[in-house]
């Protein structure tokens, strides 16, 4: 597609990540970025390239994953959610395309991020929600809250968050910086009685399995065996092996993406 001829258009996207193998296309896995070019190779009858806001693990939801492609000029963005959507509803694929924005030529969905937010989704129940399987993280015993959010302050600002950075990560330790903005925990209990805290990370990147990293290591300051005051030697020892365990992805969404001002 001649780029004189193209617009840039920022798409965002809420999905069921299971079944998927994330977003990243790979060969011989289902995956939404394959998926997603699908849907629009329907709509403009070729294959057309779309680059995302980062990669996601097998089975990781979202709210608000944002990616963008490049479009004709003379196609009306307006009709471009519904025409995408009607592939994935046809076929009763679990994606959506919730919002459009015409981007200047420049922009790119990966470079351009302020923060990034993630929940991590805990069923926290005696007895299993079946509604939930899949979509949050199912643990029966009370979570001590007040230890949880005592030890998220510890991890708050810019720290080397290597010990949070799983071990096959290819980014060395050096560069593992990052600011983590805020960490708030919430919990919602519905009429069923059904349990579910959120556990919210925003940003300004995160390493690989970060923020599952962070949820389990909360998980174990609930269960006495990291205290909160021990937070700080955690991120200082820059050693995987001091935090604590990697919760499962099916808890995971990315919830929304903050770029700078200048993107439009």
């Amino acid at each position: 597609m001649n780029t004189e001829n193209t617009k840039r258009i920022l798409l965002t996207l809420m999905f069921d990540g299971s079944g998927f193998y994330g977003w990243q296309a790979q060969s011989g896995g289902n995956t939404i970025q394959q998926t997603l070019q699908d849907a629009v190779q329907s709509v403009f009858n070729e294959r057309l390239g779309i680059s995302g806001c980062g990669r996601t693990d097998a089975g990781v939801h979202a709210y608000g994953y944002c990616c963008h492609i490049d479009i004709k000029k003379d196609f009306p963005i307006e009709r471009l959610p519904n025409a995408i959507n009607t592939y994935f509803i046809s076929r009763n694929i679990k994606i959506s395309v919730i919002e459009v924005r015409e981007v200047n030529n420049e922009f790119h969905s990966r470079y351009y991020i302020k923060s990034k937010e993630y929940i991590y989704k805990i069923q926290n129940n005696k007895y299993r929600d079946p509604f939930y399987t899949g979509k949050a993280f199912y643990y029966f015993k009370p979570l001590d809250l007040d230890k949880m959010r005592e030890s998220a302050k510890y991890l708050t600002g810019e720290h080397n968050f290597s010990s949070f950075m799983a071990d096959k990560s290819d980014i060395p330790i050096d560069e593992a910086v990052r600011t983590i903005h805020k960490i708030e925990i919430k919990t919602n209990i519905f009429d069923n009685g059904t349990n579910i805290t959120d556990i919210y990370i925003a940003a300004s990147g995160f390493l690989y399995k970060m923020a599952r990293i962070i949820a389990g290591t909360l998980i174990e300051v609930s269960e006495g065996k990291i205290i909160p005051e021990n937070i700080p030697d955690i991120i200082n020892a820059k050693d995987r092996g001091r935090a604590g365990r990697t919760l499962p992805p099916h808890g995971l969404y990315l919830n929304k993406i903050e770029y700078y001002d200048t993107i439009s």
